[in-house]
């Protein structure tokens, strides 16, 4: 496919954000490479959410080529962070599954989940499990199928999972001195709920949803808990206490950008859904792509090096076609007059056949006049090597042949097919003669 649309979408308590990019070549190109932007940042302000979003599906017919990215507030996730040695990650995904049951708190036939693969310090393995009630996603699931949208949803996920690389990464860079610490944490604040995600590099390692209710002291106090637990300082939080990450002029930019920003960096994609947590250990378009261009490459020399052999062919068949064309003029005279002898031979056997069979061919004929009955004659005669073939009309067919028989120069007389009768009352007649051997005729 030589280019997706892909549309990211934020939903919070009263409004939609969403963007949308046009990528080309999206199997081959990497990260933001041949991404293009493709419309105008919009956002729909209800005090319904669920109405905001029916809103943004109506506004957009259902397509093959785009791919819908859904990022939510923390609230409607839960969280839990589970840390492993050194193993591989599919061994790793087999034991988160297969403790669901301890690590969730609702069954696990109710909810929705994924895990959050990333390097932890030691080479170790830091899995962070989100989940959902199905009752909560299921609500935008349902308007994605009532619309023609479910096919093109790709991921649903919570907020802060797409902050760390859209912010951390794309906002602040290097200019920042979180860049040069491996850990970092971002103090998220949603309308009704603050959120503390710690990221490990881009990758959210670990997220809290702390309390607004209480006392500012000792939500301080929670998040210097957190911090030591994680062997943080505050200077590694973006945004603490009061300019937090949704206060601030950047996010008037559209925070559908959230949701793509995974997409952009090419990280492992999370969708809180009911299937299996999806790894992606190898993109084999990065090692495809070289070998395309190789093979582009070997296959552009091989064609140089055919048309050169092509090119010097042709000139080596022009001198033998003019070799041919001189051969062909000297041998033209020989061939008319083999032809002509050819055919001199061929008229000769001709007439040697017709000398041959003339004289008692004449004298069948004769015979024939002399030994049929009156009033018989013979509309139609043919004659080839050992057989006279004749049709004709008579009074009576059986005295015709009798009398054919009585001849002593028929080996046989053979009455053709069915005898008919004409208008005037005659037999009409196919009979074929069978010669005596001819040398014999005439010793």
């Amino acid at each position: 496919m030589i280019y997706k649309q892909y549309l990211g979408i934020y939903i919070n308590e009263s409004k939609v954000q969403c963007t949308s990019y046009y990528k080309f070549f999206p199997g081959l190109l990497s990260g933001r490479k041949g991404l293009f932007k493709s419309a105008s940042p919009k956002v729909f302000n209800d005090p319904s959410s669920r109405f905001n979003f029916k809103k943004v599906l109506d506004s957009i017919k259902p397509s093959k080529r785009r791919r819908i990215y859904i990022c939510l507030p923390r609230k409607y996730f839960f969280t839990r962070r589970v840390q492993f040695p050194e193993l591989p990650l599919d061994d790793v995904r087999d034991s988160v599954v297969s403790n669901l049951e301890t690590y969730s708190h609702l069954p696990v036939d109710e909810i929705y989940y994924d895990v959050l693969f990333s390097k932890d310090k030691d080479n170790g393995i830091n899995a962070l499990l989100f989940y959902a009630p199905r009752k909560k996603l299921d609500i935008y699931k349902n308007q994605l199928m009532e619309s023609g949208h479910y096919d093109s949803l790709e991921c649903i996920f919570p907020f802060s999972y797409g902050a760390g690389p859209w912010y951390l990464d794309f906002k602040i860079k290097s200019r920042d001195n979180l860049k040069a610490t491996r850990k970092k944490g971002l103090v998220i604040q949603y309308e009704d709920s603050m959120e503390l995600a710690i990221y490990s590099g881009i990758s959210c390692i670990d997220s809290f949803l702390l309390d607004r209710s209480g006392e500012k002291e000792k939500q301080d106090k929670v998040i210097q808990d957190i911090l030591a637990d994680h062997d943080m300082s505050e200077e590694q939080i973006a945004y603490k206490n009061t300019h937090t990450i949704t206060e601030n002029n950047f996010l008037n930019e559209n925070m559908g950008g959230v949701a793509l920003a995974p997409f952009y960096r090419g990280m492992q994609h999370i969708s809180v859904d009911d299937n299996l947590p999806r790894i992606k250990l190898f993109k084999p378009m990065k090692l495809l792509f070289p070998l395309f261009i190789l093979l582009g490459a070997l296959m552009a020399y091989m064609s140089v090096n055919i048309w050169n052999e092509i090119e010097v062919n042709q000139k080596n068949m022009a001198g033998v076609k003019q070799e041919i064309i001189a051969l062909e003029k000297e041998i033209a005279p020989i061939l008319e007059a083999k032809t002509a002898l050819k055919r001199a031979a061929e008229y000769k056997g001709d007439v040697e056949d017709f000398v041959l069979s003339k004289p008692p061919l004449f004298s069948y004929i004769n015979d024939l006049a002399r030994i049929v009955p009156e009033n018989t004659w013979f509309a139609h005669l043919s004659y080839k090597p050992g057989i006279i073939s004749m049709q004709g009309e008579g009074d009576d067919v059986l005295k015709v042949v009798e009398s054919l028989r009585n001849s002593d120069k028929y080996k046989e007389v053979k009455l053709k097919g069915a005898v008919s009768r004409t208008e005037k009352g005659k037999d009409k007649f196919m009979i074929d003669l069978i010669l005596k051997d001819l040398e014999n005729k005439f010793e």
